[in-house]
């Protein structure tokens, strides 16, 4: 048989080779007219022609009976509900029918479990899921801060959770009745109602942050104190550079250390919170026992071992101790207490002791003691823990620790512990004190409980009526006493009044009470001013008043005058001010009656015509002669010879001028003349030539014969001898006298010239003379043009060079002026010896002419050393500018490295920049994290593998699809108007989030305009800066145009320059900062459209989740997730509005600063202007003086031979110039502007540290834009 035959196509058998038994799976089968093999994979070795599949894939045999769980048509993949392993056998799925989305498995063999279901073979409910059914595993929905260790998990059957101690519920939401404030991080989960014992309900309270009580011993004991075990006080000592308290014992007893006040007190924050510290000890071999940690407080005390709750043994190592503040066994606190009484010792803590020493003559040492705790104020972290009390009837308070009104403590001030009772007020009152149980009494009663009358009423208030207490018949609602026989009579009646109503006035008060003696008048108190002697009876009139025993020598109707003779203040404390008057009786106006009289406030007494002074013991300036009886006289002083118009008050002598002598300095004293307003000038006459020594008016002395001169001094010509009375001459000396005359005449003639050249220097005939002149003032024109040249550019010489090239052309000059007096001064000495020679003796004339010609010439001579002193002082001051010009340019050198310093600040500030973008850019990928995460939800939900499904099954499962495609859209619509509420609260939320973009959007601009006023604040106090340095430069530039030295000035200034060119850079830097600002901004205002986008993709994923229902229960899971990162980034967001609001407070007090600044940049350039103004007028002072030296100086150079008149004239010209040099105040003035530059760079460095503040401010303001988020990322929640 060559083999079977198979059906082909269109009747085409196939044929199968006959291989002897049966087919083996490597056999090749043929089929019909195509013969082509069939390709089985050697699963099988039957198959027929596939029209289809031959037209899709070329080969049309298509395999039957696939062995080994295969299919396909070419028994290519396993069998439906079967996978193929790694070594190819197609094992069997298994999959659990009820908990498998379908039996078909993954290529890995694990199959697709129902929501809520796990394993392998989705045979058991995952982790917090419960009741395993058709429908998969329901969630458990534990609340993981309330489950046992933070773990969700629960009972797979009932599906009740595993809660913390203090948690219930069936998902652990829930804390149990007697707590509040679940928490993750809490142990217990919940916190016990403290309350005072007075409740068990309470919540959390908001408006807490929590905080930390830290002791870090940066600057001292900070109040720490240490003692023995017995309460001894003991010393401890401070360690600076550790920054830790140490303290030692002498023996084996325990030192402690005790905490300071802020960390006692009300400290119920800190319950189930953390006391740690830092402790070591200087010994090996500790020893611990049960009071090393020690709390005191409400009457209570506990302990507990430093090795509690695991903290290590103390070592010579600084190791961390961490002590929970809770009552549980677990912390190894002794006593152990309740959780309200623990709650009461740290309601009320009195001591925190912590043991420093564990061994014999032991050493400890504390640092970084810190507790947890709680305080009001919402910057930080929110506190949850802090309790809000629901009081019953009676409490009122946070903390149920006060009395409602009507209420109070029983017993009375037993504090927030103690019970509140109604109160007990006879019924007279409401309402009474919570703390005393006193009542806040009505009625007219009084007492605690209102049980009697009140001051000014009378009666019983025990009957309880408001009619109980009576008003009292006395003045002034004063108290009574009712008698027995019904009279009442006043108890307290007023001060001042008396009798059984009060009717009559005591001593020392007057008045008319019952209107005796005219109307009624109340009891006043006699105001006699304290004048009178309190001791003392009937001091005072009881009807009207008047004072009748005044003291202290006053008197009138209230003692308040004092008595005629007598002046002062009667009314001054203390008393006896009024004194006697003691008037002078030659100059006071006499009384008719008594001794004289003065004012009575001032003392002053009535003086007689031109008497003066407060007891009229003077007389006025110009007047003497008090004891005339009649006033003081005129002192006449001369007007002339008198140097004023007063004289001597007893004797009437003026103060004469010099030389001038009488009473009224009216005549020149014996031997002077010349009365004038100058004094009277010595006559001087000389006692050999004058008859007498009393000269006449005109200061001619009567001359003996043949002597002459004004005092009688000379012989006549012709004459000589004086000694001996002026003899004759011998007659050959008439020759001698001819010449005279001649050289008389000449020298006559000298003088008109000389006249001539002052008035008119043209006219001049001498040329040796015109020559010299003109060399030296070519000589002094170089030297003036020298240092002109030298004050304007300076050249390549240094200051020392000019100043002595200065001096060397002073010194040439001195020299040339010597040359010249010597040479000249010789020469016409020479020629008088000469002439003198001629005619044969040289006469005493002619000798004194020669010598006062030598005194001129060492006149000059000390002229020019004169000159020399002033090269001298001149170099000095030079030097004293040149050290001012480096002081200068050193402090430029101070800015250029400022401006360097303020360069690497705004680097820094660029760096922080940098890295808050870097922030920013991780917010905004978590944020695309997210929306990924939802994307990958809605793939996930899109690209389920739907197993393959034979064609001719489609049509019976379709009615069953449609139907549960109908169910399961109704469960998505239940469960959407379910989540409604939640969508609603997103869309607000996103809306809130909004107009927080938008606050922070207007409080950057309101900042950006603040630092632009900054900025604005800055360019004033830069202009300030360089009016201020251009003053001092003008000031500097005066003093070397008078030296001749501005060289290193100039320096300094382009120094200067070159640094301010820096502030343009820090300037553009600024510019940059506002520009990365605007861009933040700009993401800002995108925040608001990201988060629309946000909620419309949020709808799209809501419209796909109704297609993806079997993903449901995941896709509520991660909605839940997306919930809480909403609230979480909500809260981001109020944090961040604080901050914007604390800031704007802040650049509010930086622009008020920025104000003032402004003011004080213009009272600066005021002071520049000021000392401007000052140095112009030095300058034009000190021109002045110099024109006057240089005008001097050509004298002294065109006039060689002054007449010592002329000398002494330009001395004193030369005085004044130099007084006129002093009054300058050149020097004054260059000290007054160094000070002022100095005091304006303290003020721009004040500047430049307000701008770096201001820099972080704007640094602040950035990092807050950049922690908004980009976008909203509060997703609309996804469900099926």
């Amino acid at each position: 048989m060559a083999g079977r035959v198979i059906p082909g196509p269109e009747g085409a058998p196939c044929r199968v080779p006959n291989k002897g038994r049966g087919v083996a799976h490597s056999s090749t089968v043929t089929c019909g007219a195509r013969g082509t093999a069939c390709n089985c994979n050697g699963y099988s070795n039957r198959c027929y022609f596939d029209q289809d599949l031959y037209d899709q894939t070329g080969h049309g045999g298509h395999c039957l009976d696939c062995a080994a769980n295969r299919a396909g048509p070419n028994c290519e993949r396993c069998r439906d509900n079967y996978y193929e392993r790694e070594d190819g056998v197609c094992i069997p799925c298994n999959c659990n029918e009820i908990g498998s989305r379908s039996l078909q498995c993954a290529s890995d063999g694990l199959c697709q479990c129902k929501p809520g279901v796990t394993g392998e073979k989705c045979d058991k409910c995952a982790d917090n899921y419960f009741d395993f059914g058709p429908q998969g595993c329901k969630p458990c929905g534990c609340n993981v801060a309330g489950s046992r260790n933070n773990e969700a998990s629960c009972d797979p059957t009932s599906g009740v959770c595993l809660c913390k101690q203090h948690v219930e519920g069936q998902q652990c939401d829930q804390c149990k009745p007697g707590y509040f404030n679940l928490d993750l991080e809490n142990e217990f989960g919940c916190t016990p109602c403290f309350c005072y014992g007075h409740s068990s309900i309470c919540s959390s309270a908001s408006g807490y942050s929590q905080s930390v009580i830290e002791s870090g011993f940066v600057r001292g004991e900070e109040r720490w104190r240490a003692e023995d075990g017995t309460g001894r006080s003991i010393s401890m000592n401070y360690n600076p550079v550790a920054q830790s308290l140490a303290v030692s014992s002498s023996g084996r007893e325990k030192i402690y250390f005790l905490a300071p006040d802020r960390f006692l007190g009300d400290q119920r924050a800190s319950y189930n919170h953390e006391l740690s510290f830092l402790l070591r000890v200087g010994e090996l071999g500790p020893q611990a026992s049960t009071e090393d940690i020690i709390l005191e407080g409400a009457g209570l005390s506990i302990s507990a071992p430093i090795f509690a709750q695991g903290n290590p043994l103390p070592s010579t190592q600084k190791q961390e101790y961490i002590f929970r503040l809770h009552e549980d066994s677990q912390f190894g606190w002794s006593p152990r207490l309740s959780s309200r009484d623990f709650m009461s010792l740290l309601s009320n803590l009195t001591a925190i002791k912590i043991r420093g020493t564990y061994t014999y003559e032991g050493h400890g040492f504390l640092d970084d003691v810190k507790i947890q705790t709680a305080r009001r104020g919402l910057f930080g972290e929110p506190a949850t823990w802090i309790e809000m009390c629901t009081c019953p009837e009676g409490y009122v308070g946070q903390f149920c620790e006060s009395c409602a009104p009507g209420f109070r403590h029983l017993p009375a001030n037993g504090g927030p512990f103690a019970s509140c009772i109604p109160c007990d007020c006879n019924n007279h009152a409401d309402i009474c004190d919570s703390e005393t149980g006193r009542c806040i009494c009505q009625d007219n009663t009084a007492g605690d409980q209102c049980e009697r009358c009140a001051k000014g009423y009378y009666g019983n208030a025990l009957h309880g009526t408001n009619n109980d207490c009576q008003p009292c018949p006395c003045p002034n609602g004063g108290a009574c006493i009712q008698l027995p026989d019904d009279t009442v009579v006043c108890l307290e009646c007023p001060k001042g009044y008396a009798g059984p109503r009060c009717e009559l006035c005591t001593d020392g008060f007057f008045g008319d009470p019952k209107g005796r003696h005219g109307p009624p008048r109340p009891c006043e108190r006699c105001d006699c001013n304290g004048n009178i002697d309190p001791n003392a009876v009937a001091n005072c009139n009881r009807t009207t008043g008047e004072c009748l025993k005044c003291i202290y020598n006053t008197g009138g109707f209230y003692c308040d005058q004092c008595l005629p003779g007598f002046f002062g203040d009667a009314l001054a404390l203390p008393k006896g001010d009024c004194r006697p008057c003691r008037c002078n009786p030659y100059g006071t106006v006499s009384e008719r009656y008594g001794p004289p009289v003065c004012d009575q406030l001032n003392g002053q007494c009535q003086c007689k015509p031109h008497v003066i002074g407060l007891k009229c013991d003077q007389c006025e300036p110009g007047f003497w002669n008090l004891t005339s009886g009649v006033g003081c006289e005129p002192c006449n002083c001369d007007p002339v010879g008198a140097l004023n118009g007063t004289c001597n008050t007893d004797y009437g002598q003026c103060v004469c001028r010099i030389g001038v002598t009488g009473r009224k300095c009216d005549m020149c004293e014996p031997f002077h003349y010349g009365f004038s307003l100058d004094g009277c000038k010595p006559c001087d006459c000389d006692q050999i030539g004058s008859v007498s020594l009393q000269c006449d008016a005109t200061g001619q002395c009567p001359c003996r014969e043949n002597v002459e001169g004004r005092r009688c001094d000379r012989c006549r010509e012709n004459t000589y001898d004086k000694q001996a009375g002026c003899r004759d001459c011998p007659a050959c000396y008439n020759l001698v006298l001819d010449s005279v005359s001649v050289h008389r005449e000449r020298l006559a003639e000298l003088e008109r010239l000389l006249a001539d050249i002052v008035s008119n220097p043209t006219v001049l005939n001498d040329e040796d003379f015109e020559e010299t002149l003109s060399t030296v003032m070519t000589q002094v024109d170089q030297l003036w043009e020298d240092a002109r040249e030298a004050a304007k550019s300076g050249g390549d010489k240094t200051v020392a060079q000019h100043i002595e090239e200065l001096e060397e052309r002073i010194n040439g000059v001195k020299e040339n002026a010597q040359i010249y007096l010597d040479v000249q001064g010789n020469d016409a000495l020479s020629k008088a010896f000469d002439r003198s020679n001629q005619f044969g003796q040289q006469s005493e004339r002619m000798s004194k002419i020669a010598r006062e010609a030598r005194l001129l010439a060492d006149e000059q001579e000390d002229d020019a050393t004169s000159i020399e002193v002033l090269a001298y002082n001149a170099r000095n001051t030079s030097n004293d500018a040149f050290e001012l010009a480096r002081k200068a340019m050193d402090d430029q050198r101070n800015i250029t490295d400022f401006i360097k310093k303020l360069n690497d600040d705004v680097q820094g500030l660029s760096s922080l920049h940098d890295s808050t973008m870097r922030t920013a850019n991780e917010s905004l990928q978590q944020a695309k994290l997210t929306y990924r995460e939802a994307l990958e939800i809605n793939t996930e939900a899109s690209s389920i593998a739907i197993p393959p499904i034979d064609t001719s099954v489609l049509k019976a499962q379709a009615v069953a699809i449609i139907n549960e495609a109908e169910r399961i859209k109704q469960d998505t619509e239940g469960l959407i108007d379910e989540r409604s509420a939640l969508i609603t609260d997103i869309e607000v939320q996103l809306e809130v989030t909004s107009d927080l973009v938008e606050r922070g959007w207007i409080e950057q601009q309101i900042t950006t305009e603040l630092l632009a006023d900054t900025f604005t604040a800055e360019g004033k106090a830069k202009e300030a800066r360089a009016k201020a340095e251009q003053t001092l430069s003008e000031a500097l530039e005066t003093l070397a145009i008078l030296e001749g030295f501005d060289k290193q000035v100039q320096e300094s200034r382009l120094k200067a320059e070159a640094t301010l060119e820096t502030v343009g850079e820090i300037e553009a830097l600024i510019v940059e900062a506002e520009t990365q600002t605007k861009e933040a901004e700009e993401a800002l205002m995108g925040a608001e459209s990201d988060a629309k986008d946000a909620r419309d993709i949020a709808k799209d994923a809501q419209s796909t989740a109704e297609d993806a229902s079997n993903q449901a229960g995941d896709v509520r899971t991660k909605a839940d997730a997306t919930k809480n990162e909403a609230s979480t980034l909500n809260d981001m967001a109020d944090e961040l509005a604080g901050r914007v609001a604390e800031t704007d407070a802040r650049v509010s007090t930086f622009e008020a600063q920025a104000l003032q600044d402004e003011q004080q940049v213009m009272e600066a350039q005021e002071k520049a202007n000021q000392a401007k103004d000052r140095a112009d007028e030095a300058s034009s002072r000190v021109r002045e003086a110099y024109e006057f030296v240089q005008e001097i100086l050509d004298i002294l150079e065109r006039s060689p031979d002054l007449d010592p008149e002329q000398l002494e004239s330009l001395e004193l010209r030369l005085e004044e110039a130099w007084q006129m040099y002093h009054q300058s105040g050149i020097e004054s003035t260059v000290t007054e502007l160094s000070e002022s530059r100095s005091w304006q760079e303290r003020q721009i460095s004040l500047y430049e540290e307000e701008i770096r503040r201001l820099r972080i401010e704007v640094q602040n303001i950035f990092e807050i834009k950049i922690s908004l988020p980009d976008g909203c990322y509060s997703q609309t929640k996804l469900e099926p």
